[in-house]
């Protein structure tokens, strides 16, 4: 910038054209970006209108920034010298060290070289000029500083998850990414469990955040529900998990609403539209840390959703639940959990919903024998680790 006057000029485009529109904002006149009218030669990238009643010249300027590819300033103002006038002259070449000098400019600040960082530079000498690099990483100090704070970032994922200046994943702090932890893991065992239990071909994802989730950065836990309902297949993580469904043609919704349901402030619901039908689940965190299955398929339930699961669908008649405990116990499977659930619709014949977490993975044998049960709909084994 050369300060003579009170008008803006920006040479260039891109950067430059935001600052010029940033200096209408601010109430200065903004000339332009002069790259078509001062520099015929230059790329325009991108121009903001020019007054009409205002002659596109340097000499008018109380402002000049400029930044031109492939050209440094002295090189690119130096060729307009004879349009611009002595007044502003080209602000970055003898003309100007000599204005600066004399005071008739009140000062420079330059930021881009031919070379980086600058060695010699005929500017340094003058008080009135400020030099940077205009690649902040090209100091010492900086090289020193960006290789502490590339490490700190890497041991922080490493350690905690934590991503931060990802340019393909919104950052998280510390403290943001400590409270949305449980609910990115609750969103990926979420996942998991409809790919294992819902009905497959999936054509499209709704996710629907409630609660807490509804006002936070939810990125993250959206990739994290899609990971898991693409389990198994290969190069899908939780970067590049939208990608690859979109990829594949799965439509992906979210919204965010705020609801609370028996409860629980903060809950997360995914629901697959598939080509044989939907399937539906909410779920929420509980004590901080603890994943809780509270609905499937429209059937409230209250399931852990951790470790080996079996997950039974039946009429709702005497008797299921007593045989479906007897054959586990004749394979040898114990039992850690059993939730129950039905539906409310009043319609019949009832339906009901069995999620009963077993310490160890149902085998085909077992499944086999579940089968024999007559209102037995349906079993399923679901392993979220």
């Amino acid at each position: 910038m050369v300060e003579c006057g009170g008008d803006l000029g920006e040479v260039g485009g891109g950067v430059r054209a935001q600052v010029a529109a940033l200096g209408q904002v601010l109430a200065q006149q903004a000339v332009g970006v002069l790259v078509r009218a001062a520099l015929p030669g230059a790329v325009r990238v991108a121009e903001v209108d020019l007054d009409p009643g205002v002659d596109p010249q340097l000499g008018v300027l109380g402002h000049l920034g400029a930044l031109v590819p492939g050209q440094g300033p002295a090189q690119v103002l130096g060729q307009r010298r004879d349009h611009c006038g002595d007044r502003v002259a080209d602000g970055f070449g003898p003309v100007a060290r000599r204005q600066v000098a004399q005071q008739d400019v009140a000062g420079a600040a330059l930021d881009v070289f031919t070379v980086e960082p600058p060695k010699d530079s005929p500017y340094a000498a003058l008080e009135t000029v400020i030099l940077t690099p205009h690649i902040a990483g090209s100091t010492a100090e900086a090289q020193e500083a960006v290789g502490v704070q590339i490490a700190m970032q890497v041991r922080e994922y490493l350690k905690l998850g934590v991503v931060q200046n990802a340019v393909n994943l919104p950052s998280l702090s510390h403290e943001e990414y400590v409270q949305l932890a449980p609910y990115i893991d609750l969103a990926g065992r979420l996942g998991a469990f409809l790919a294992q239990a819902g009905k497959s071909g999936i054509e499209g994802i709704n996710l629907t955040y409630g609660g807490a989730l509804a006002e936070s950065k939810t990125d993250l836990v959206r990739n994290a529900a899609i990971e898991g309902l693409l389990q198994g297949s290969e190069n899908v993580n939780r970067i590049n998990a939208l990608t690859v469904a979109q990829e594949r043609g799965i439509r992906v919704h979210e919204e965010k609403e705020e609801m609370r349901r028996g409860g629980a402030a903060t809950l997360l619901t995914v629901e697959l539209h598939t080509s044989t039908g939907r399937s539906r689940a909410t779920a929420t965190v509980i004590h901080g840390e603890q994943p809780r299955l509270l609905e499937f398929d429209g059937i409230d339930i209250e399931a852990p959703l951790e470790g080996n699961l079996l997950v039974c669908r039946n009429l709702d008649v005497p008797g299921v639940i007593g045989k479906i405990g007897t054959i586990l116990g004749e394979q040898g499977v114990n039992i850690a959990n059993f939730a129950l659930g039905r539906e409310r619709t009043g319609l019949k014949p009832v339906k009901a919903l069995a999620v009963v977490q077993v310490d160890a993975p149902v085998s085909s044998r077992t499944l086999d024998a579940l089968k024999t049960i007559e209102a037995l709909l349906e079993a399923k084994p679901v392993q979220l680790g």
